[in-house]
């Protein structure tokens, strides 16, 4: 494709966006054709993806993401025409990543979503609830448990009317589509809500009245105007893509040869991001036994401590690192949970696993770009770039630069003011600079 289609393509993508909030924040981005079609708070805009490309001192060809989220870094380099790797546990976002990234005949997608919303609408009445969410926790399906549950009964019905019409698509790309879409609205019709720190019951839940109509609404709702952005940019990327769902800290050195890596690692804040997407999980059927929960928790680089982590601290990976987990130690009994100081050695044990598994496949004199966050716990500091610099020194990077983006509130226990920055932190593979082509060539 031409550079000045792409270039009219990325602008006219872009200039959707809500550019009050920083590029960092994933906040301009919610009104952005495919950002639109999953809201995912963790991440950073579009915006920040291209300002990035354009600070290089070359334009890459392959740009890996190990920690994918919602897609954001690699459908901006489908508009810029770079090739992408996204590799991503959580395997619903690894399927809203390949939604979004996928070529569509519009035509035939609305063709698949007609009939699968036909369909759940003939066969709801007849579904049950009971037998429909196998293993799911105790509180997924009306009558729960303790006078509690996350989808009313109809509510129930509907979604299960929509899986059973979803896996009758013929088409593999077109089930993963329409499945997003369902995902999409779970939340919108359950008696939660769900932010950055996880889920809460809505205020007089019980006093909702959702209906198996509403959900086929939302349901259409979301097609539509999923269907809608592929139309208004369906000549806009033909730039190919991979996307692999595992553990970034074991699959990533498998990738291929990658000219830049560009993303930003969950943060060292004790939120479980398996949990946060749990409904999502469950509800789809990504999630059928305990045991895949635990799997897919074990799975993710250990910034929780919803569970155990098994090992010794790795305290010792820099100096930083050995005074705050000593310090941290010294006030276990202040924190709100006791675990705090492991979990954070095993942090940055898994981040350090993750940039090898980069450097692996990262040509000699491409860049690695992080977006990372500090966090405090009882008035301690986590200072997270200071340990990353000193960890990666010893994995045969360069450091350009650590540069201060923004900064974010502590949380209510902490005051809640703004005291801990966000900061992207710039590497380079030791060696030679010449591999890559120049943007004015």
């Amino acid at each position: 494709m031409a550079r000045s289609t792409l270039q009219g393509n990325l602008q006219s993508w872009l200039a959707s966006a809500n550019n009050v909030a920083p590029s960092t924040s994933n906040q301009p981005a919610q009104s952005m054709a495919f950002q639109r079609w999953f809201k995912f708070k963790e991440a950073f805009a579009p915006s920040f993806v291209v300002e990035t490309i354009g600070r290089l001192p070359y334009r890459p060809t392959m740009c890996l993401d190990p920690f994918g989220g919602s897609g954001t870094t690699a459908l901006t380099c489908q508009f810029l025409g770079i090739k992408s790797v996204t590799v991503e546990v959580n395997p619903f976002m690894a399927d809203v990543v390949e939604a979004k990234l996928t070529q569509y005949d519009p035509t035939e997608l609305r063709r698949s979503f007609r009939y699968t919303a036909g369909c759940a609408r003939r066969a709801w009445k007849r579904k049950n609830p009971a037998q429909g969410f196998p293993n799911a926790p105790s509180t997924f399906v009306e009558p729960g448990e303790g006078g509690r549950w996350i989808f009313n009964r109809d509510v129930s019905k509907a979604i299960l009317a929509l899986k059973s019409g979803i896996d009758d698509v013929p088409k593999e790309h077109h089930r993963r589509f329409l499945r997003i879409m369902l995902g999409s609205r779970l939340v919108e019709v359950s008696n939660i809500l769900v932010n950055g720190k996880g889920r809460r019951y809505r205020r007089n839940w019980h006093r909702r009245a959702v209906s198996a109509e509403d959900v086929l609404d939302a349901f259409d709702g979301a097609c539509s105007l999923a269907i809608a952005d592929i139309e208004a940019f369906a000549s806009k990327r033909r730039t190919s893509f991979k996307v692999l769902n595992g553990d970034a800290r074991e699959i990533v050195r498998d990738c291929p040869e990658v000219d830049l890596v560009l993303t930003s690692p969950p943060y060292p804040n004790s939120f479980d991001y398996t949990d946060i997407y749990n409904i999502e999980l469950w509800a789809l059927g990504y999630l059928s036994s305990q045991e895949d929960n635990r799997n897919l928790r074990n799975s993710t680089v250990r910034s929780h401590v919803q569970i155990t982590h098994q090992g010794e601290p790795a305290y010792l990976l820099s100096p930083t690192l050995t005074k705050t987990y000593r310090a941290l130690a010294k006030r276990r009994e202040n924190l709100w949970n006791r675990r705090i100081p492991e979990m954070l050695c095993h942090y940055f044990e898994d981040l350090q696993a993750v940039l090898q598994g980069c450097k692996a496949v990262l040509k000699s004199g491409g860049y690695v770009v992080l977006a990372v966050g500090n966090s405090r716990y009882d008035g301690i500091l986590i200072n997270v770039p200071i340990i990353l610099e000193e960890v990666v020194d010893k994995l045969g990077f360069d450091l350009i630069r650590t540069e201060a983006v923004r900064s974010m509130r502590t949380s209510a226990q902490q005051g809640g003011s703004h005291l801990l920055n966000e900061s992207l932190i710039w590497l380079s593979v030791k060696g030679p600079r010449g591999d890559h082509q120049r943007k004015d060539t």
